[in-house]
Formats: structure tokens, C-alpha cells, sequence
């Protein structure tokens, strides 16, 4: 929602960064959440940002953050779970997770390559 977005930080974006680079952004995540959307089907989580402080690495956060956000998402009725990543030290984190890559491009946009993963 709005709200979410003003108090996350998000709907700063386009006002730090610049109306060209925001939608450049904007374009290149569209690729990976689009192929989602084709592909998932309507039981699908998707786990949009995990972020773990420097200093915290390595000490099983997230992989304790991923599990409780899949058990809710699995309270909700939801049974597959989706994420993507534009970062490639994240491709083997999330397959230590138990994902699986399902797509991988580069963007034309950005020229930036990105990840589709898909876990069940």
C-alpha cells in the first residue's frame, strides 16, 4: 500500500534518485516480477526483501527469517514461494534455503542480470 511504501522508504526513490534512473529501476524489475506473474500460480508467496546488517551475516538470520516468513505465508493457505535477486553472492544463499533458480536473464534495460527462484 501507500502507507507501507511512504514508511518503508520507498516512495523516496524517485525523489534521491532521478526521475531516469528510477525508471530504470522500475523497468528492470518489471522483467523478473512479470515472468513471476505468468508463471506462479494464485497460491504463490512472494518474499519481496530480505536484508541482513554486515555484522549479522552468517549467523543463520536468514534463513530464520525466510522460515517464519514462509510459515505464515503457508498459515495463509499459500504453498509456493517466490523472491528474485539482481545480486549474485545471493544465488547460493537462497539455494542453501532450499530454492531453486527458475529463471535467469539479463536485463536489457539495465544490463544487470536477475534471478527467478521458486520454492515449495
Amino acid at each position: 500500500s501507500l502507507g507501507r511504501e511512504i514508511v518503508s522508504g520507498m516512495a523516496a526513490i524517485p525523489f534521491l534518485l532521478g526521475p531516469k534512473v528510477t525508471l530504470r529501476l522500475m523497468n528492470h524489475d518489471t522483467v523478473a516480477e512479470s515472468w513471476i506473474r505468468k508463471n506462479a500460480d494464485e497460491k504463490m508467496g512472494y518474499i519481496w526483501c530480505i536484508g541482513v546488517a554486515a555484522g549479522e551475516r552468517g549467523k543463520g538470520v536468514s534463513r530464520l527469517m525466510m522460515d517464519q516468513g514462509i510459515a505464515q505465508m503457508k498459515a495463509q493457505g499459500m504453498n509456493n514461494f517466490w523472491l528474485k535477486t539482481d545480486d549474485a553472492k545471493n544465488v547460493p544463499i537462497y539455494r542453501g534455503l532450499g530454492f531453486e533458480v527458475m529463471y535467469e536473464t539479463v536485463v536489457k534495460s539495465s544490463g544487470l542480470t536477475s534471478w527467478v527462484f521458486k520454492k515449495i
